[in-house]
């Protein structure tokens, strides 16, 4: 029979590559959002609040787990936990919409690369978690990388710390929160729901919207766009109760990284010098905490 710790290892394990796979996803996200270039930005993020509900609701009838659900809204602590993770999260959502749209693209990107930092920081002073040596120079590496970045832009990104303060904290919230992560995502949907159903109707009603007008791609993008949301942020907060904030704040580089080779090799944007060494110095940091990962797993127990 295995023992308790190899149980918690494969778990960890399996935490990570589902993980990862979040990432991976969000990485790739911006080819799907190019697709719906052409709709407002706050119509995007409220098909995608709305229709994560209605594409959740059937698959926890499907699995039989709406009993989770309705635990959750029994249990006072959870529900607030999640009532503020949603909140949090929608923010987010939605600073980072503002910022693109005022032409803080570069403020808003470099929120992504502080996450991670902040999510660290957070498993070192809540968890008492302590890397390695190999894992304190990736740390010191990825923060150096960030801070040339800050120091290259001359003065304080205030919409970066949001982006990436509203993020970490809602890593934060679902690492903490003691439900699984299927209905604790299907419990943050509900909350989302009445807010971006009521915009999307008043949308329609002023004529400020281009669901349901004759552009059928369009219409099954934006009904898609609960799928792609509800996907990578379940696969999340299952990684995120399994593995440590060290381990996920490490993880989460693999997302803005893969969007700056997005927009070097697909949407042909000019290769700035700074940016570069940032990545160098990220990557460097995520190749060593890796190897000193798998290094660790080959010692004989």
């Amino acid at each position: 029979m295995a023992s308790d710790k190899e149980t918690l290892t494969k778990a960890s394990n399996r935490g990570g590559i589902i993980a990862f796979a979040a990432f991976f996803v969000w990485g790739l996200l911006p080819l799907y959002w190019k697709l719906l270039a052409e709709v407002n930005s706050v119509e995007v993020l409220c098909h995608r609040m709305a229709w994560s509900f209605v594409t959740m609701a059937p698959i926890l009838l499907m699995l039989g787990r709406m009993g989770e659900v309705f635990k959750i809204f029994k249990d006072k602590k959870n529900l607030l936990t999640l009532v503020c993770s949603s909140l949090i999260l929608g923010t987010n959502w939605g600073i980072y919409i503002w910022a693109v749209n005022s032409g803080h693209v570069l403020e808003a990107s470099l929120g992504y690369f502080i996450t991670p930092l902040l999510n660290m920081t957070l498993g070192i002073i809540f968890f008492k978690e302590r890397p390695s040596m190999a894992g304190w120079l990736a740390i010191v590496l990825a923060v150096a990388g960030v801070a040339y970045q800050l120091l290259t832009l001359g003065y304080f990104p205030w919409i970066a710390f949001a982006v990436g303060v509203t993020f970490s904290v809602y890593s934060f919230l679902r690492k903490v929160v003691t439900v699984e992560a299927l209905p604790g995502l299907f419990v943050e949907t509900i909350i989302f729901f009445p807010l971006a159903a009521s915009a999307i109707i008043i949308q329609a009603i002023r004529g400020f919207t281009v669901f349901a007008k004759g552009d059928i791609l369009i219409d099954v993008l934006l009904i898609a766009s609960g799928l792609v949301t509800t996907l990578p942020l379940a696969a999340f907060a299952y990684g995120a109760r399994r593995i440590n904030m060290t381990t996920l704040g490490l993880l989460q580089y693999v997302t803005p990284s893969l969007a700056f080779l997005l927009g070097i090799f697909i949407f042909k944007e000019p290769l700035n010098l700074n940016g570069l060494i940032t990545f160098i110095m990220i990557w460097a940091a995520l190749a060593i905490y890796t190897w000193d990962k798998i290094r660790d797993r080959l010692k004989p127990r």
